[in-house]
């Protein structure tokens, strides 16, 4: 070949053209150097300028082992086939041989692996850094084979996005200190775990074998068994309480039971099945209640006393049960108790008043407190009744010392005043007075206005038989002293006095023709004497007289309480001695105590029928 080469065939093996291209065992016109229509073997081959492989379907680059008999490694290209377009890199292991690196026609690389474990891809000096995946999963495996770190890098800035070393990952920073360390440097920190619309739960874990969990996340439209639909969440998902801290200090904690704690690490008073809220200061504890930054109410201890307050204007603090209102505070003291609506009391600023609904109230004015029911007091300084009512209206008032209930009893209507009856009076002395307010110094007053009806009625039904104490009165130590007392209606008359000692006596002396007929016992009860045979049974002939009269022994005698009153009669001792014990009253220790006299009238009797029949037998005898 001269310096000035024109184009033509070496037997039809080998073509060339003016520019030193060429071709062989191909029948292209040579564009390259070197067109080869088949495989190029040799133990070495130097291209200075482009290698063109033409085939009717695949174009191969074999590599031979020493023998140049089997094929260790390939490159191919495919052109008509399914596969056309794609570079395929094959390797030779254990006699099977497998594409290891496929390079499609747009560009995308892909590494194959097979039976044999193979597709490893490493980087870096000494195979530091690889990438392979495993034999079993097929999770693609990222390590550093050294001591260094594995680095993503910015691919604008160059900077360390990402850093992998030690167990540890980096974000931001090239020393993690946890197994997760997220830095940001000169601007806003933000962390996002996204998920698209169509998915529902979004969870992030924190945990601990045999330990605490921490768990985070949204429920979008399901719930797991604990959390509702719909809702983001952070805390634990075990046995374990859930802390807040600040300063490095335990600000808050949610117990696994769901109570909760501000400023202390432990709930007191735990109620089984009750949530609790613990408020925990030093000294005090303040808990506010703020909208837009301005406190309007709080709850505040300050060690001895528990304040409730509403520092709103004109506000109201109210207890509510079963989502209704029971209870309000208003602005200006007022207290209502069901309903919460108000009305009208006294135009006085200075009444604190109580509503508790139906016509029910209670207030204050300057010096005295009312009680009222069904009535009010109207704008023109009028007691009406609220509303239409079948059992009247009353007020109960402490004004002056004076505790007094009056009323009205009977229908009314509302918007209507009534006059009121006084039913009870206790006033400032302690005298106590009942359907009557006019009482002078009786500890107790009573008036009775309905006809057929005790002032005062004693009951002790259901008491045990000898036990019952009706009326007790205890006043008075002598005969100038009245216990109990009976009087007119005026008051102008005594009927019946009993005094101090005992004694009892009518001071109206009212008098009588009549026999006594009244006994009193020594035990002190009061019979009446009666001779009716229906009262009598048993009856019998008398027959002692003349010989046992002749045996009495009749004495003067003056009373130990008597003073010098001189009285006549007998011995009741001398008289049970006689045998006379029908004429006899015992005291309850057995002892003769008292005679009955009038009965003595039978033994009196027969003795003197028994003295006439002496007379009448000395009368025959001298006849």
């Amino acid at each position: 070949m001269g310096a000035t080469r024109n184009t033509g065939y070496l037997e039809n093996l080998i073509q060339y053209d003016a520019s030193d291209n060429v071709a062989i065992a191909t029948s292209v016109n040579p564009s390259y150097k070197v067109t080869l229509g088949g495989s190029l073997l040799g133990t070495s081959a130097v291209f200075s300028g482009n290698l063109s492989l033409q085939g009717a379907v695949t174009r191969n680059i074999n590599f031979y082992d020493s023998s140049n008999t089997n094929i260790n490694a390939q490159i191919q290209y495919d052109q008509i086939s399914s596969n056309s377009g794609q570079l395929f890199f094959g390797t030779n292991n254990a006699g099977t041989f497998a594409t290891r690196l496929t390079i499609s026609n747009t560009g995308k690389a892909t590494f194959s692996n097979d039976i044999q474990g193979g597709g490893d891809l490493y980087f870096s000096k000494a195979t530091r850094t690889t990438i392979y995946p495993t034999t079993t999963n097929q999770n693609l495996h990222i390590k550093s084979n050294g001591t260094g770190t594995l680095q993503f890098n910015d691919d604008v800035t160059g900077n360390i996005a990402m850093v992998v070393g030690g167990g540890n990952v980096g974000i931001g920073t090239t020393s993690p200190s946890g197994k997760l360390d997220v830095y940001a440097s000169g601007t806003d920190l933000q962390t996002y775990f996204s998920q698209a619309s169509s998915g529902n739960n979004n969870f992030t874990r924190w945990t601990r074998a045999s330990g605490p969990t921490l768990i985070a996340g949204v429920v979008r439209s399901t719930n797991d068994g604990n959390q509702k639909a719909n809702t983001a969440f952070i805390g634990t998902s075990n046995a374990y309480d859930f802390l807040l801290y600040s300063g490095d200090l335990e600000r808050m904690r949610i117990t696994s039971g769901g109570n909760i704690a501000i400023g202390n690490t432990t709930v007191n008073n735990v109620v089984a099945n009750r949530t609790i809220l613990e408020l925990n200061g030093t000294s005090t504890a303040l808990f506010n209640l703020s909208i837009g930054g301005s406190r309007l109410g709080y709850l505040y201890h300050n060690g001895t006393n528990v304040e409730v307050g509403n520092e709103a204007s004109g506000g109201a603090i109210e207890f509510n049960t079963a989502g209704s209102n029971r209870m309000r505070i208003r602005s200006g003291g007022e207290v209502s108790f069901i309903p919460t609506t108000w009305t009208y009391v006294n135009p006085s600023t200075s009444y604190r008043n109580m509503d508790f609904g139906a016509g029910g109230w209670l207030y204050r004015d300057n010096s005295d407190v009312y009680l009222t029911s069904n009535n009010y007091y109207n704008t023109s300084g009028q007691w009406v009744a609220k509303y239409s009512y079948n059992q009247g209206v009353g007020i109960l008032s402490l004004a002056g010392g004076n505790f007094t209930w009056n009323s009205y009893d009977g229908n009314v209507t509302a918007g209507t005043g009534y006059s009121l009856s006084p039913r009870f009076l206790i006033t400032s002395g302690g005298n106590v007075g009942i359907g009557t307010t006019s009482i002078s110094n009786e500890k107790l007053t009573i008036n009775q206005t309905t006809g057929n009806f005790s002032a005062l009625l004693v009951n002790t039904t259901g008491v045990t038989a000898g036990q019952s104490y009706g009326l007790t009165i205890q006043a008075g130590t002598n005969s100038s002293d009245r216990s109990f007392g009976v009087y007119n209606q005026g008051g102008t008359t005594e009927y019946f006095k009993v005094s101090g000692d005992g004694s009892i006596a009518n001071p109206s002396h009212p008098t009588t023709a009549n026999a006594a007929n009244v006994h009193m016992t020594v035990a002190g009860t009061f019979f009446r004497n009666t001779s009716s045979l229906k009262y009598k049974n048993t009856v019998t002939d008398y027959n002692k007289g003349l010989n046992i009269v002749n045996q009495l022994r009749p004495v003067y005698y003056k009373g130990n309480n008597d003073g010098d009153k001189i009285f006549a009669g007998l011995i009741a001792e001398e008289v049970h001695d006689l045998g006379l014990t029908e004429f006899v009253q015992y005291a309850e220790d057995g002892s003769p105590d008292a005679l009955a006299y009038q009965n003595m009238v039978a033994l009196l009797t027969k003795a003197i029928q028994e003295q006439q029949a002496q007379i009448e037998e000395l009368k025959s005898k001298l006849a």
